[in-house]
Protein backbone atom coordinates (compact mmCIF):
# COMPACT_ATOMS: atom_id res chain seq x y z
CA UNK A 1 0.00 0.00 0.00
CA UNK A 2 1.51 3.40 -0.92
CA UNK A 3 0.87 6.66 0.78
CA UNK A 4 1.87 10.12 -0.42
CA UNK A 5 2.64 13.05 2.37
CA UNK A 6 3.08 16.81 2.22
CA UNK A 7 4.92 18.62 4.67
CA UNK A 8 6.05 22.11 6.19
CA UNK A 9 9.03 21.75 5.13
CA UNK A 10 8.41 21.80 1.60
CA UNK A 11 9.23 17.72 0.31
CA UNK A 12 6.19 15.55 -0.95
CA UNK A 13 7.09 11.65 0.07
CA UNK A 14 5.98 8.40 -0.88
CA UNK A 15 5.41 5.38 1.50
CA UNK A 16 5.28 2.34 1.06
CA UNK A 17 3.35 -0.07 3.77
CA UNK A 18 3.93 -3.56 4.29
CA UNK A 19 0.03 -4.82 5.41
CA UNK A 20 1.16 -8.09 6.17
CA UNK A 21 3.72 -6.10 9.15
CA UNK A 22 2.31 -5.27 12.23
CA UNK A 23 2.35 -2.07 14.39
CA UNK A 24 3.02 -4.69 17.14
CA UNK A 25 5.29 -7.30 15.71
CA UNK A 26 7.72 -3.81 14.79
CA UNK A 27 7.23 -2.97 18.60
CA UNK A 28 8.34 -6.74 19.50
CA UNK A 29 10.89 -7.13 17.25
CA UNK A 30 12.19 -3.32 18.70
CA UNK A 31 11.97 -4.06 22.18
CA UNK A 32 13.99 -8.47 21.64
CA UNK A 33 16.46 -6.00 20.03
CA UNK A 34 17.25 -3.89 22.86
CA UNK A 35 16.52 -6.41 25.56
CA UNK A 36 13.54 -4.48 27.30
CA UNK A 37 9.66 -4.11 27.26
CA UNK A 38 8.05 -3.07 24.67
CA UNK A 39 6.97 0.89 24.87
CA UNK A 40 6.34 3.35 22.45
CA UNK A 41 10.08 4.90 22.24
CA UNK A 42 11.03 1.36 20.59
CA UNK A 43 8.34 1.48 17.93
CA UNK A 44 8.78 5.35 17.55
CA UNK A 45 12.56 4.45 16.00
CA UNK A 46 12.86 0.66 14.78
CA UNK A 47 15.93 -0.54 13.59
CA UNK A 48 16.45 -0.74 9.86
CA UNK A 49 16.11 -3.70 8.49
CA UNK A 50 19.43 -5.35 6.33
CA UNK A 51 18.17 -4.10 3.24
CA UNK A 52 20.80 -1.34 2.24
CA UNK A 53 20.28 1.58 -0.05
CA UNK A 54 22.50 3.82 -1.90
CA UNK A 55 19.95 6.39 -2.42
CA UNK A 56 20.46 9.49 1.09
CA UNK A 57 16.39 10.06 0.26
CA UNK A 58 15.35 6.42 0.69
CA UNK A 59 14.88 4.51 3.95
CA UNK A 60 13.35 1.44 4.62
CA UNK A 61 12.75 0.20 8.47
CA UNK A 62 9.71 -2.00 10.27
CA UNK A 63 8.05 -3.28 6.51
CA UNK A 64 8.21 0.94 6.09
CA UNK A 65 10.37 2.19 3.03
CA UNK A 66 10.10 6.07 2.67
CA UNK A 67 10.93 8.29 -0.14
CA UNK A 68 11.38 11.56 -0.84
CA UNK A 69 9.81 12.15 -4.64
CA UNK A 70 9.87 16.06 -4.71
CA UNK A 71 10.99 19.00 -2.99
CA UNK A 72 14.15 20.08 -0.74
CA UNK A 73 13.65 21.58 2.55
CA UNK A 74 12.60 25.08 2.20
CA UNK A 75 10.19 26.50 4.85
CA UNK A 76 8.92 29.40 2.24
CA UNK A 77 7.80 26.54 -0.10
CA UNK A 78 5.61 24.43 2.56
CA UNK A 79 3.19 22.53 0.24
CA UNK A 80 -0.61 23.92 2.00
CA UNK A 81 -2.67 21.75 -0.25
CA UNK A 82 -2.52 18.90 -2.27
CA UNK A 83 -5.00 17.09 -5.11
CA UNK A 84 -6.59 14.25 -5.55
CA UNK A 85 -4.58 11.67 -7.82
CA UNK A 86 -5.73 12.01 -11.54
CA UNK A 87 -5.02 9.30 -13.79
CA UNK A 88 -3.05 10.23 -16.50
CA UNK A 89 -4.11 7.04 -18.90
CA UNK A 90 -7.68 8.14 -20.02
CA UNK A 91 -10.34 6.10 -19.03
CA UNK A 92 -7.59 3.40 -16.44
CA UNK A 93 -8.11 4.49 -13.09
CA UNK A 94 -6.21 1.74 -11.71
CA UNK A 95 -3.07 2.71 -13.94
CA UNK A 96 -0.04 3.47 -12.32
CA UNK A 97 0.68 7.14 -14.00
CA UNK A 98 -1.00 9.46 -11.72
CA UNK A 99 -0.70 13.48 -11.45
CA UNK A 100 -1.43 15.04 -7.86
CA UNK A 101 -1.14 18.75 -7.68
CA UNK A 102 0.88 20.90 -4.52
CA UNK A 103 0.07 24.45 -3.76
CA UNK A 104 3.19 25.68 -1.72
CA UNK A 105 3.54 28.66 0.33
CA UNK A 106 5.47 31.15 -2.22
CA UNK A 107 2.55 30.74 -4.54
CA UNK A 108 4.10 27.79 -6.64
CA UNK A 109 1.72 25.53 -8.28
CA UNK A 110 2.77 22.15 -9.00
CA UNK A 111 1.54 18.93 -11.12
CA UNK A 112 4.27 16.44 -10.16
CA UNK A 113 3.61 13.03 -12.27
CA UNK A 114 3.80 9.68 -9.96
CA UNK A 115 5.43 7.47 -8.63
CA UNK A 116 8.57 9.32 -10.27
CA UNK A 117 8.16 12.40 -8.48
CA UNK A 118 9.08 14.78 -11.82
CA UNK A 119 7.63 17.86 -12.04
CA UNK A 120 5.35 17.98 -14.94
CA UNK A 121 3.81 21.91 -15.00
CA UNK A 122 4.48 24.77 -12.82
CA UNK A 123 3.12 28.49 -12.36
CA UNK A 124 4.46 31.22 -9.93
CA UNK A 125 1.25 33.33 -9.07
CA UNK A 126 2.67 36.82 -8.39
CA UNK A 127 -0.35 37.73 -6.80
CA UNK A 128 1.83 35.80 -3.48
CA UNK A 129 4.24 38.20 -4.01
CA UNK A 130 2.32 41.36 -2.55
CA UNK A 131 1.91 42.05 1.07
CA UNK A 132 -1.25 42.14 2.73
CA UNK A 133 -3.27 42.82 5.84
CA UNK A 134 -7.14 42.75 6.25
CA UNK A 135 -9.19 42.72 9.29
CA UNK A 136 -11.93 40.55 8.86
CA UNK A 137 -14.47 38.62 11.39
CA UNK A 138 -12.36 40.02 14.14
CA UNK A 139 -9.18 38.81 13.16
CA UNK A 140 -6.50 39.72 10.73
CA UNK A 141 -5.34 37.96 7.28
CA UNK A 142 -1.81 38.87 7.19
CA UNK A 143 -0.34 35.78 4.75
CA UNK A 144 -2.11 34.23 2.01
CA UNK A 145 -2.54 31.31 1.26
CA UNK A 146 -3.70 28.38 -0.47
CA UNK A 147 -7.17 26.33 0.82
CA UNK A 148 -7.43 23.68 -1.96
CA UNK A 149 -6.36 22.90 -4.81
CA UNK A 150 -7.30 20.53 -8.35
CA UNK A 151 -5.84 19.44 -11.11
CA UNK A 152 -6.36 17.85 -14.74
CA UNK A 153 -3.60 17.02 -16.99
CA UNK A 154 -4.72 20.06 -19.11
CA UNK A 155 -6.27 22.56 -16.24
CA UNK A 156 -5.40 23.61 -12.69
CA UNK A 157 -7.89 25.12 -9.89
CA UNK A 158 -6.72 26.98 -6.57
CA UNK A 159 -7.83 28.91 -4.23
CA UNK A 160 -6.87 30.99 -1.25
CA UNK A 161 -8.10 32.19 1.97
CA UNK A 162 -8.94 35.49 0.05
CA UNK A 163 -11.36 33.62 -1.89
CA UNK A 164 -9.63 34.13 -4.96
CA UNK A 165 -10.17 31.43 -7.32
CA UNK A 166 -7.81 30.92 -10.49
CA UNK A 167 -8.73 27.79 -13.23
CA UNK A 168 -6.08 28.26 -16.35
CA UNK A 169 -4.38 25.95 -18.81
CA UNK A 170 -1.42 24.40 -17.55
CA UNK A 171 0.03 25.58 -21.11
CA UNK A 172 -1.88 29.16 -21.75
CA UNK A 173 -1.06 31.67 -18.05
CA UNK A 174 -2.01 33.94 -20.73
CA UNK A 175 -6.06 33.68 -20.44
CA UNK A 176 -6.48 32.66 -16.96
CA UNK A 177 -10.25 33.16 -14.87
CA UNK A 178 -9.50 35.03 -11.77
CA UNK A 179 -12.97 35.08 -9.81
CA UNK A 180 -13.11 37.46 -6.19
CA UNK A 181 -14.82 35.58 -3.82
CA UNK A 182 -15.92 36.27 -0.18
CA UNK A 183 -12.79 36.49 1.86
CA UNK A 184 -11.79 34.05 5.02
CA UNK A 185 -12.41 31.08 2.96
CA UNK A 186 -10.94 27.77 5.40
CA UNK A 187 -11.70 25.20 2.41
CA UNK A 188 -12.36 24.41 -1.41
CA UNK A 189 -13.10 20.94 -2.88
CA UNK A 190 -13.47 20.03 -5.84
CA UNK A 191 -15.46 16.75 -7.28
CA UNK A 192 -13.17 13.92 -8.38
CA UNK A 193 -15.88 12.83 -10.84
CA UNK A 194 -16.98 16.35 -11.91
CA UNK A 195 -14.06 18.34 -11.92
CA UNK A 196 -15.56 21.69 -13.00
CA UNK A 197 -17.82 21.76 -9.88
CA UNK A 198 -16.42 22.68 -6.52
CA UNK A 199 -17.64 23.87 -2.96
CA UNK A 200 -15.87 26.24 -0.75
CA UNK A 201 -16.79 27.63 2.85
CA UNK A 202 -15.36 29.75 5.22
CA UNK A 203 -15.80 31.92 8.47
CA UNK A 204 -19.23 33.66 7.58
CA UNK A 205 -19.02 31.91 4.74
CA UNK A 206 -22.16 30.13 3.71
CA UNK A 207 -21.06 26.68 1.50
CA UNK A 208 -21.67 27.40 -1.71
CA UNK A 209 -21.65 25.11 -5.04
CA UNK A 210 -20.23 26.47 -8.41
CA UNK A 211 -19.34 25.24 -11.70
CA UNK A 212 -16.14 26.30 -13.24
CA UNK A 213 -16.59 26.02 -16.90
CA UNK A 214 -19.60 28.47 -16.35
CA UNK A 215 -17.87 31.62 -14.35
CA UNK A 216 -15.08 31.20 -16.74
CA UNK A 217 -17.53 31.65 -19.77
CA UNK A 218 -18.53 35.26 -18.35
CA UNK A 219 -15.16 36.55 -17.52
CA UNK A 220 -13.19 38.50 -19.93
CA UNK A 221 -9.73 40.21 -19.48
CA UNK A 222 -9.41 44.17 -20.30
CA UNK A 223 -7.33 44.38 -23.47
CA UNK A 224 -5.69 47.27 -21.87
CA UNK A 225 -5.04 45.70 -18.55
CA UNK A 226 -1.04 44.04 -18.05
CA UNK A 227 -0.65 40.87 -16.03
CA UNK A 228 0.34 42.76 -13.01
CA UNK A 229 -3.38 44.44 -13.53
CA UNK A 230 -5.61 41.50 -14.14
CA UNK A 231 -8.96 42.59 -12.64
CA UNK A 232 -10.24 39.72 -9.86
CA UNK A 233 -13.93 39.67 -10.73
CA UNK A 234 -16.92 38.55 -9.14
CA UNK A 235 -19.62 36.43 -10.11
CA UNK A 236 -22.20 38.99 -12.10
CA UNK A 237 -24.54 36.94 -13.77
CA UNK A 238 -23.62 33.11 -12.62
CA UNK A 239 -25.18 32.40 -9.55
CA UNK A 240 -24.32 29.83 -7.51
CA UNK A 241 -25.50 26.10 -7.97
CA UNK A 242 -26.04 25.50 -4.66
CA UNK A 243 -25.82 27.53 -1.62
CA UNK A 244 -27.11 27.10 2.05
CA UNK A 245 -28.63 28.60 4.31
CA UNK A 246 -28.32 28.88 8.14
CA UNK A 247 -29.74 27.57 10.58
CA UNK A 248 -32.87 28.72 12.91
CA UNK A 249 -31.43 31.21 16.27
CA UNK A 250 -31.15 29.41 19.12
CA UNK A 251 -33.22 29.28 22.05
CA UNK A 252 -32.13 33.19 22.93
CA UNK A 253 -33.27 34.24 19.46
CA UNK A 254 -29.49 34.98 18.88
CA UNK A 255 -27.69 34.71 15.05
CA UNK A 256 -25.95 31.46 14.70
CA UNK A 257 -22.48 32.07 14.01
CA UNK A 258 -21.23 30.52 10.77
CA UNK A 259 -17.34 28.93 10.40
CA UNK A 260 -16.76 26.22 7.74
CA UNK A 261 -14.09 24.26 8.50
CA UNK A 262 -13.52 21.61 5.96
CA UNK A 263 -16.89 20.08 3.45
CA UNK A 264 -17.16 16.91 1.36
CA UNK A 265 -19.54 15.53 -1.55
CA UNK A 266 -21.55 12.85 -0.81
CA UNK A 267 -22.99 12.05 -3.75
CA UNK A 268 -22.20 8.97 -5.57
CA UNK A 269 -19.75 8.08 -8.40
CA UNK A 270 -22.45 8.02 -10.57
CA UNK A 271 -22.89 11.81 -10.77
CA UNK A 272 -21.58 13.51 -14.50
CA UNK A 273 -22.50 17.18 -14.12
CA UNK A 274 -22.46 19.77 -11.57
CA UNK A 275 -26.46 19.92 -11.28
CA UNK A 276 -26.38 16.58 -10.51
CA UNK A 277 -24.54 16.65 -6.77
CA UNK A 278 -26.86 17.68 -4.25
CA UNK A 279 -25.23 16.26 -0.95
CA UNK A 280 -22.85 17.32 0.88
CA UNK A 281 -21.44 17.22 4.22
CA UNK A 282 -19.40 19.87 6.37
CA UNK A 283 -17.54 20.63 9.89
CA UNK A 284 -17.53 24.05 12.36
CA UNK A 285 -15.35 25.81 14.45
CA UNK A 286 -18.14 25.42 16.63
CA UNK A 287 -17.79 21.21 16.78
CA UNK A 288 -20.59 20.70 14.59
CA UNK A 289 -21.12 18.38 11.34
CA UNK A 290 -24.14 18.90 9.24
CA UNK A 291 -25.23 17.42 5.51
CA UNK A 292 -27.09 19.30 2.94
CA UNK A 293 -28.83 18.19 0.48
CA UNK A 294 -30.35 20.43 -2.19
CA UNK A 295 -33.37 18.96 -3.13
CA UNK A 296 -34.68 18.65 0.20
CA UNK A 297 -33.78 22.89 1.34
CA UNK A 298 -31.06 25.27 1.89
CA UNK A 299 -30.59 24.10 5.53
CA UNK A 300 -29.12 21.16 7.00
CA UNK A 301 -31.02 17.73 6.90
CA UNK A 302 -29.10 17.08 10.13
CA UNK A 303 -27.33 18.65 12.28
CA UNK A 304 -25.03 16.82 15.46
CA UNK A 305 -22.29 18.46 17.59
CA UNK A 306 -19.60 16.08 18.84
CA UNK A 307 -17.06 16.99 21.72
CA UNK A 308 -15.83 19.89 23.25
CA UNK A 309 -13.23 21.83 20.37
CA UNK A 310 -13.69 22.77 16.94
CA UNK A 311 -13.44 20.09 14.12
CA UNK A 312 -10.88 20.88 11.58
CA UNK A 313 -11.22 17.46 9.12
CA UNK A 314 -13.35 15.10 7.52
CA UNK A 315 -12.76 12.06 5.66
CA UNK A 316 -15.85 10.18 3.86
CA UNK A 317 -15.72 6.38 3.38
CA UNK A 318 -16.40 5.41 -0.20
CA UNK A 319 -19.65 4.02 0.51
CA UNK A 320 -20.50 7.58 2.11
CA UNK A 321 -22.02 6.00 5.34
CA UNK A 322 -18.91 6.31 7.48
CA UNK A 323 -17.38 9.01 8.03
CA UNK A 324 -14.50 10.11 10.26
CA UNK A 325 -13.31 13.77 12.00
CA UNK A 326 -10.56 15.60 13.99
CA UNK A 327 -10.40 17.95 16.11
CA UNK A 328 -8.07 20.73 17.03
CA UNK A 329 -6.16 18.27 20.34
CA UNK A 330 -6.17 15.20 18.38
CA UNK A 331 -8.87 13.48 19.06
CA UNK A 332 -10.25 11.28 16.06
CA UNK A 333 -14.12 9.71 15.99
CA UNK A 334 -15.75 7.39 13.49
CA UNK A 335 -19.15 8.66 12.65
CA UNK A 336 -22.00 6.50 11.10
CA UNK A 337 -24.35 9.34 9.35
CA UNK A 338 -26.70 7.01 8.92
CA UNK A 339 -28.12 6.60 12.81
CA UNK A 340 -25.80 9.73 13.50
CA UNK A 341 -23.97 7.98 16.47
CA UNK A 342 -20.29 7.65 17.36
CA UNK A 343 -18.92 4.08 16.23
CA UNK A 344 -15.65 4.45 18.04
CA UNK A 345 -12.71 6.21 18.37
CA UNK A 346 -9.21 6.38 17.12
CA UNK A 347 -6.11 6.15 19.77
CA UNK A 348 -2.59 7.44 19.96
CA UNK A 349 -2.89 11.17 18.48
CA UNK A 350 -0.03 13.17 20.20
CA UNK A 351 -1.30 16.59 18.14
CA UNK A 352 -4.02 17.98 16.20
CA UNK A 353 -4.36 15.90 12.76
CA UNK A 354 -3.85 17.79 9.59
CA UNK A 355 -5.82 15.40 7.09
CA UNK A 356 -7.05 12.19 6.63
CA UNK A 357 -7.66 9.77 3.61
CA UNK A 358 -9.13 6.47 2.95
CA UNK A 359 -8.36 3.56 1.13
CA UNK A 360 -10.06 2.08 -1.94
CA UNK A 361 -13.01 0.08 0.52
CA UNK A 362 -12.59 2.19 3.28
CA UNK A 363 -11.16 -0.53 5.87
CA UNK A 364 -8.43 1.55 6.57
CA UNK A 365 -7.59 5.23 7.24
CA UNK A 366 -4.19 7.08 7.07
CA UNK A 367 -3.63 10.13 8.95
CA UNK A 368 -0.80 12.45 9.41
CA UNK A 369 -0.82 15.47 12.28
CA UNK A 370 1.61 18.46 13.86
CA UNK A 371 3.46 15.16 15.92
CA UNK A 372 5.37 13.75 12.40
CA UNK A 373 3.74 10.86 12.30
CA UNK A 374 1.91 8.92 9.76
CA UNK A 375 -0.22 6.60 10.92
CA UNK A 376 -2.70 3.47 9.56
CA UNK A 377 -5.70 2.70 11.50
CA UNK A 378 -7.98 -0.15 10.70
CA UNK A 379 -12.11 0.92 10.55
CA UNK A 380 -13.65 -2.14 10.41
CA UNK A 381 -12.59 -3.49 14.01
CA UNK A 382 -14.16 -3.14 17.09
CA UNK A 383 -11.04 -0.69 18.33
CA UNK A 384 -9.89 0.39 15.47
CA UNK A 385 -6.53 -1.31 15.37
CA UNK A 386 -3.28 0.51 14.88
CA UNK A 387 -1.39 -1.41 11.69
CA UNK A 388 1.30 0.91 11.18
CA UNK A 389 3.31 3.97 13.07
CA UNK A 390 5.98 5.97 10.99
CA UNK A 391 7.90 8.85 12.46
CA UNK A 392 8.62 11.09 9.04
CA UNK A 393 10.66 14.19 10.63
CA UNK A 394 9.01 17.43 9.50
CA UNK A 395 5.38 18.49 10.81
CA UNK A 396 2.73 17.13 8.34
CA UNK A 397 -0.13 18.86 6.29
CA UNK A 398 -1.55 16.45 3.54
CA UNK A 399 -1.80 12.99 2.62
CA UNK A 400 -2.99 10.95 -0.41
CA UNK A 401 -3.83 7.31 -0.47
CA UNK A 402 -2.83 5.70 -3.82
CA UNK A 403 -5.56 2.98 -4.71
CA UNK A 404 -3.97 2.30 -8.04
CA UNK A 405 -1.10 0.86 -5.47
CA UNK A 406 -3.83 -1.66 -3.73
CA UNK A 407 -4.80 -5.20 -4.61
CA UNK A 408 -8.81 -6.23 -4.84
CA UNK A 409 -9.76 -9.66 -3.30
CA UNK A 410 -10.00 -11.19 -6.83
CA UNK A 411 -6.27 -10.35 -7.35
CA UNK A 412 -5.40 -11.01 -4.30
CA UNK A 413 -7.09 -14.82 -4.61
CA UNK A 414 -5.52 -15.29 -7.99
CA UNK A 415 -1.69 -13.71 -6.74
CA UNK A 416 -2.33 -16.63 -3.70
CA UNK A 417 -3.18 -19.22 -6.32
CA UNK A 418 -0.34 -18.58 -8.50
CA UNK A 419 2.21 -18.59 -6.00
CA UNK A 420 0.38 -22.08 -4.08
CA UNK A 421 2.90 -24.94 -4.63
CA UNK A 422 1.58 -27.78 -6.71
CA UNK A 423 1.90 -31.32 -5.08
CA UNK A 424 2.83 -34.23 -7.20
CA UNK A 425 1.21 -37.59 -6.23
CA UNK A 426 1.56 -40.99 -7.73
CA UNK A 427 -0.74 -42.39 -9.59
CA UNK A 428 -0.03 -45.58 -8.33
CA UNK A 429 -2.20 -46.07 -5.04
CA UNK A 430 -0.24 -48.25 -2.40
CA UNK A 431 -2.24 -51.03 -0.35
CA UNK A 432 -2.08 -50.82 3.18
CA UNK A 433 -0.44 -53.69 4.68
CA UNK A 434 -2.63 -56.09 7.01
Amino acid sequence: MRVYTSDEAGLFKAIDLDLNVSYEQVRALAAKKAKTKPDEKDAEKPEKSKKSTNNKDTQVAGGVKTKILNGTVDRKREIQATSQLVSLDEGDNHSLSKLVGVARRDGTVEAIELPTGKTRHTYLDQDFQQSVKIRINGHFITEKKYVGINVTPEHFLTCTNLGRVRYQRWDDSDNPTLIQLPFDINVMRAHHKCPNAFIVGGQEHELRLWDIERLASEYSIPETASQKSWPWAKPQSTKPLFESENVEPDFLGLRVPVWITDAWFLDSDNATQPGDLTKFIVSTNYKQIRIYDAKSGRRPVKDWEFGDYPIRNLAVSPTGNDVFYADTTGKVGHLDIRTGKEIGQLKGFAGTVTSMCLNRDGSLLATVGLDRFLRLHETNSANHKLRHKVYLKQRLTNVVVDWSSEKTEEEEAEEMWHDMATVKSDSKRKRKSR
